[in-house]
C-alpha cells in the first residue's frame, strides 16, 4: 500500500489507540499486525527527526533568538513592578505592537539573520517534504466488520485504504 510518511504515523497512532479496544480476534490480529509494521516506519522517522535535533544550533541563530526575545522583553507589556507580563510562557505584547513587529521585522531582515532564518525554515521544508514523501508498505488489509464497535469515524478515515468493506 502506498502511502505518506505523514500517513503512516497517523494510522500508527490510531493503531496504537485501539490497541487496548475489546475486538474480534480478527480485529485485534490486524491491529497488532500493522502497528507492528508500521513501528519500523515510525522508528526512522523518528531517527530522522533526533539527527535533525542533534545538529547543533548555528550560532547566528541563537544570537537572533537571543536579540528577539530581548526585543520582546523591551516592548512587551509590563505588570506594575515593570517586568514583562507573560501568558502561557509567551511575552504579552498588545500595547506597544505596531512598534514591536517593526522592530522584529527589522531584525529578521538584517543580512546574517535573513540568512540564519533561511537556514532553519529549508531544514523545515526538507523535513516536512521527508514527511510527504510516498512510501510502498505491506499491511494487512482489514475488514470493517472486525474493527471494533466504538471506533470513531475520525479513526477510520485515519486508517484510509487499510479497512476494507
Amino acid at each position: 500500500m502506498e502511502l505518506t510518511r505523514e500517513n503512516s504515523i497517523q494510522m500508527w497512532a490510531v493503531l496504537n489507540s485501539l490497541a487496548d479496544v475489546k475486538t474480534s480476534a480478527k480485529g485485534a490480529y490486524g491491529i497488532a499486525k500493522n502497528k507492528r509494521i508500521l513501528e519500523t516506519e515510525k522508528e526512522a522517522i523518528q531517527k530522522a527527526q533526533q539527527a535533525e535535533m542533534n545538529e547543533s544550533v548555528p550560532q547566528e541563530l541563537q544570537d537572533f533568538e537571543l536579540a528577539r526575545v530581548e526585543l520582546c522583553k523591551e516592548y512587551a507589556d509590563k505588570d506594575e513592578d515593570d517586568n514583562p507580563i507573560l501568558s502561557n510562557n509567551n511575552f504579552k505584547i498588545v500595547e506597544r505592537n505596531a512598534e514591536f513587529l517593526k522592530a522584529l521585522n527589522e531584525l529578521r531582515a538584517e543580512p546574517k539573520n535573513a540568512e540564519a532564518l533561511k537556514a532553519r525554515q529549508d531544514k523545515e521544508d526538507k523535513f516536512q517534504n521527508f514527511m510527504k514523501e510516498s512510501i510502498e508498505v505491506d499491511l494487512h488489509l482489514m475488514k470493517v466488520d472486525d474493527l471494533p464497535n466504538d471506533i470513531t469515524a475520525q479513526q477510520v478515515e485515519a486508517l484510509g485504504d487499510l479497512v476494507i468493506e
